[in-house]
């Protein structure tokens, strides 16, 4: 079994930094695929559309539903789940339209990563400050039993 390298402090935090960074630069491109969407498929062009999840899901993008048919407003949906959507739009759309999914799984995918790793390294981080919390000397004077 190899020897492990240790893991200092100062890297992770520099790790987590960038980690931030990476996960900023995500969320952007999300929203500039958004715009994107928008100025090529005008509202009421489709009935669903490209819309951004807040909240600590790791989940940057969804579609949603535009139409008030059966109640489905806002209802969000995995399009690769909802061929019949694809079906309705004319076949010269379809194709820009699978590019945007092919971006949004992209841009999920990369986003839940980075959110992943950041949460597993601030875990480690402060776990690793209650380690080193257990270690220092106790500043209280030692009132065992057990003493000789």
């Amino acid at each position: 079994m190899a020897a492990q390298k240790p893991i200092h402090q100062a890297g992770l935090a520099l790790q987590l930094q960038e980690l931030r960074q990476t996960q900023r630069d995500l969320v952007q491109q999300g929203l500039a695929l958004i715009r994107q969407w928008n100025d090529t498929f005008p509202r009421g062009t489709t009935s669903f559309r490209l819309a951004r999840l807040s909240g600590e899901s790791n989940t940057l993008l969804r579609w949603r539903r535009t139409s008030d048919a059966n109640r489905t407003r806002g209802h969000r949906f995995e399009l690769v789940d909802q061929p019949t959507l694809l079906d309705a739009l004319p076949e010269a759309v379809r194709p820009r339209v699978l590019d945007f999914e092919d971006r949004r799984i992209r841009l999920n995918y990369e986003h839940a990563i980075a959110t992943y790793r950041m949460q597993r390294l601030q875990e480690l981080l402060r776990r690793r400050d209650a380690l080193a919390q257990l270690r220092r000397p106790a500043t209280l004077p030692d009132r065992s039993p057990c003493r000789t």
